[in-house]
Formats: structure tokens, C-alpha cells, sequence
């Protein structure tokens, strides 16, 4: 089952302010990737945060929450006026909505914070 990728706003700004497509395109392939595995080999789950994995792209790092899987966070999120916020994790017409939030796309120690 293929997850949907929804990017935080600091998410969006910060792949908007990327211009160099040798680190660009890398970024979104392995965003594109997290749709069909959520895990992929080298996935760390981040200490001191409750849900966030972490996944390499060379020197930058991806953050993210998976949602919808049984036993993760609060459900489904969605954005609602810039803000993101819980759904329910089943609506009639979807059935369960699996969701990959990305939270922050950054340099290394610099995504963190």
C-alpha cells in the first residue's frame, strides 16, 4: 500500500530555497521513495521526539512522521490554512489513509532544531 507524502510548511520552504539540482533532484527521489517504503534500509528513528525518522540524502537530512499505521501518532494529518492538523484515520470514501509527513529537509545538525 503506497503512503501519500504531505510536506510540512517549513518542509516546503526549505526544498523551495534548494536551487542546486545536484542536490535537489537526490532529495526528491528519495522523497518519491518514502510513498512506496516509509523505512528504507538506513532509516533511524530519532531519540528525544516521539515518531520522527530520519533518512540520509549525502550531506542533508530528511525528518518525518509516518501516520495511519496502527500503533503510530494521533491518525492522518492534513493541512488546514497553513497548519497541520489531525484527521480521523478512515473516512468513508478512502479507507485507511497511510501519510508520510515530511517535517524538515536540511543540512545535517541544522535540521534538527
Amino acid at each position: 500500500m503506497a503512503y501519500q507524502i504531505i510536506y510540512s510548511p517549513r518542509a516546503e520552504r526549505e526544498l523551495g530555497a534548494i536551487r542546486d539540482k545536484r542536490v535537489l533532484v537526490p532529495l526528491r527521489k528519495a522523497l518519491d521513495r518514502l510513498a512506496e517504503n516509509p523505512r528504507p534500509p538506513g532509516v533511524k528513528k530519532l531519540k528525544g521526539v516521539q515518531d520522527q525518522w530520519r533518512i540520509r540524502v549525502g550531506d542533508w537530512r530528511i525528518v518525518y512522521v509516518i501516520e495511519g499505521e496502527e500503533g503510530s501518532g494521533p491518525g492522518p494529518i492534513h493541512r488546514s490554512g497553513g497548519a497541520m492538523e489531525p484527521t480521523s484515520a478512515r473516512s468513508a470514501s478512502e479507507g485507511l489513509r497511510l501519510v508520510v509527513v515530511v517535517v524538515a529537509v536540511g543540512v545535517r545538525g541544522g535540521v534538527y532544531g
